[in-house]
């Protein structure tokens, strides 16, 4: 069950999700140049996967069961490739900075921080989940 801030900026994230994940990836590399070496080839695929992510968890922002989902799975997929507590802890501080740069022209504030939030609330149960 989608919040009436996300609902009706949907479509827009939608419309924005490669940028979101060129300007996460950028922002990610910027902050930890280390986290290159996680990404080989395919590397196109990983920012389309990740598009279809920040979809995802905009249609579970009102569902906790759902983003808790989302949360065990990309735990356990990131645990794989030796991913951390701090390195979800960097990719939170990545994903504010893309959505921020990516929609604050096309969202009211108050919108982005609804945004913000779920991003933030996903990610904190991440880093619970890894600790």
């Amino acid at each position: 069950m989608l919040t009436n801030d996300l609902c009706e900026t949907l479509p827009l994230v939608f419309q924005n999700k490669a940028r979101i994940a060129d300007r996460f990836y950028q922002a990610m590399f910027r902050l930890a140049p280390e986290t290159r070496a996680h990404f080989g080839g395919g590397f196109g695929e990983q920012k389309s996967v990740f598009a279809m992510l920040i979809v995802k968890i905009a249609q579970s922002a009102g569902n906790p069961d759902a983003l808790e989902q989302i949360a065990r799975h990309m735990v356990e997929v990131h645990r794989r490739h030796g991913i951390s507590a701090a390195d979800f802890r960097i990719a939170g501080r990545a994903l504010r900075e893309a959505l921020e740069s990516s929609l604050s022209e096309g969202l009211t504030v108050r919108q982005l921080a609804r945004w913000t939030r779920v991003a933030d609330t996903l990610i904190q149960r991440m880093i619970a989940l890894s600790d």
